[in-house]
């Protein structure tokens, strides 16, 4: 069988793989298409794209986008086949980065008032990447035991802390600039919290026309976690909205058992016919 999987995280974010493993499980799961989405960066793409033409499969460069929304609403939009050179776009990037930075030394006051003490200096020691964030902040509680899991860290330590203003990329900020990249934008699993959870169907409907207006071109149709009803209704709003569908596992790796790249325990796949229809719009793809 064919498989593809347009939602997949390396450790550049919150997985536990390297990016030239998820490029290798993806050849060994019959992967065809794979895209890496981490959250809010762009540091596993180079070393993934390198696996992916030694493995002669297709690898689209991604990212997913933590935005703003309404009244204290937070969406995942995706951007696939982005040229991440693109002046725009990676102008709008390295200032996320900063914002993102600069506030980390805020939230490590707020800890410490609360009596978690994380020296800075450990941070910047075991960081993967150029800037530090929040994710850091997980790995090191992770390291000196404070947590089990990342959910856990995220739950306990990090989600009741809110962002600071402006330091995230809003919605249509994020959409124009995924267009600009020659990429296609994605809503990430619409029903969750970090989503439309607990909207009435109306109200779903009438924000995804709101950003469909505003440049949104796809929704996921495939996502492991979604009820059969959750199917029902994505599979409606693409067909009267006229949404692409995207569909991926949100593979993070040990930090999410039972899931693998492209495939999960309980057989869940996405369909080739997926990629086949959102291929024609992707402008970066690595072959």
């Amino acid at each position: 069988m064919t498989r593809i999987d347009l939602h997949t995280h390396t450790k550049m974010s919150d997985g536990t793989s390297e990016p030239k493993e998820i490029i290798k499980q993806a050849v060994l799961n019959n992967v065809e298409v794979v895209a890496i989405t981490d959250h809010d960066t762009l540091d596993a793409l180079e070393e993934a794209g390198q696996e992916a033409k030694a493995q002669g499969i297709c690898f689209i460069p991604g990212i997913e986008l933590t935005c703003p929304y309404g009244e204290g609403r937070l969406l995942h939009i995706l951007g696939l086949g982005i040229d991440i050179e693109e002046p725009c776009f990676k102008k709008a990037y390295i200032g996320l980065k900063e914002r993102k930075e600069k506030r980390l030394q805020d939230i490590l006051q707020i800890l410490e008032k609360e009596g978690v003490v994380i020296p800075r200096r450990a941070l910047e020691e075991a960081a993967y990447t150029q800037y530090l964030d929040r994710v850091d902040i997980i790995r090191y509680l992770y390291r000196e035991g404070k947590i089990q899991t990342a959910v856990e860290g995220w739950n306990k330590y990090l989600d009741p802390i809110p962002y600071g203003a402006r330091e995230l990329i809003g919605v249509d900020e994020a959409l124009e600039l995924i267009q600009k990249a020659g990429g296609v934008s994605v809503l990430a699993h619409y029903p969750k919290n970090i989503g439309f959870k607990d909207y009435p169907k109306n109200e779903i409907v009438k924000h995804l026309s709101i950003l469909k207006r505003k440049g949104l071109m796809a929704i996921e149709r495939y996502y492991p976690s979604f009820t059969e009803s959750e199917n029902q209704f994505a599979q409606e709003l693409i067909e009267k909205q006229g949404f692409l569908a995207s569909g991926g596992t949100d593979f993070h790796g040990k930090n999410r058992p039972g899931i693998d790249v492209g495939i999960t325990d309980e057989g869940f796949t996405i369909p080739y016919s997926v990629y086949e229809k959102m291929a024609p719009f992707l402008h970066n793809q690595i072959k």
